[in-house]
């Protein structure tokens, strides 16, 4: 039986550097979008390359108000 690497990887909040956002977390009347999300989660991508990271896990928040009932206006968004 062969050894396997240990796989490095942690969830959502990058604590290495702590303005890394995961989320457009802006309330629904600044009209958060996917679209800041994904710049925002290229960024953490970058940081998770740079230090040979290979695992992450994204928010569940990447598409602000998207499967919220009340707000369909964000649903198209994906």
């Amino acid at each position: 039986m062969s050894a396997r690497p240990a796989r490095l990887g942690f969830p959502v909040k990058i604590m290495g550097q702590p303005d890394l956002k995961s989320n457009d977390a802006r309330r629904s009347g600044s009209n958060p979008h996917l679209k800041v999300s994904l710049e925002y989660l290229d960024a953490i991508l970058d940081y998770l390359d740079q230090h040979h990271i290979r695992m992450y896990r994204m928010s569940s928040d990447i598409a602000p108000y998207a499967t919220h009932p009340d707000m369909p206006q964000f649903h198209s968004m994906v």
